[in-house]
């Protein structure tokens, strides 16, 4: 009689990881951020002074979900921006197929802060047909480092997924 507890709570823990596994992406790990405070972050290689070109790179991708407006609008992600890609993917040992999934990049605001961010393709045609232009929505992003072109560094964070409000 003792053993039937026992039972019960193993198939109700089993079962519960199994819905939480069967969802595929790990939601949880994603906390909650804005932009400021991740740039924030980086305040050290900002404040850095060099005379050539600037690369930073982040091994820690600090996975967050950001709130922020989603406008419609959408280009093909630069040149520069795929290099940096690629040199992230190369020196972190990423799978190297992230590349391939990313080719377009949507703008995003927030707080009147315009972020134009990679998101993997097979994302985006979901994202299209659930939210219109103006809309609020979580998306959840990585860090991977950024670019200093004159006098501006460029922070480069990726889209993996969207919760619609």
């Amino acid at each position: 009689m003792k053993l039937r507890p026992l039972i019960l709570a193993f198939t109700l823990l089993v079962f519960t990881n199994l819905a939480a596994y069967s969802q595929g992406f790990p939601w949880e790990l994603y906390k909650p951020r804005t932009f400021t405070e991740i740039i924030k972050l980086n305040a050290d290689v900002e404040e850095r002074k060099y005379e050539q070109k600037q690369i930073a790179l982040n091994a820690d991708s600090l996975p967050s979900q950001v709130r922020v407006a989603y406008t419609g609008q959408s280009r093909p992600i630069s040149s520069v921006r795929k290099e940096l890609i690629k040199m992230w993917v190369g020196t972190f040992g990423v799978k190297p197929d992230i590349s391939g999934l990313l080719e377009t990049e949507l703008l995003f605001i927030e707080c009147n802060n315009e972020y134009w961010l990679p998101v993997q393709k097979q994302v985006i045609p979901h994202l299209e047909r659930k939210l219109k232009a103006g809309e609020m929505v979580s998306i959840f992003i990585i860090r991977v480092g950024g670019e200093k072109s004159s006098d501006r560094w460029d922070w480069l964070f990726i889209v993996n997924e969207f919760q619609k409000y």
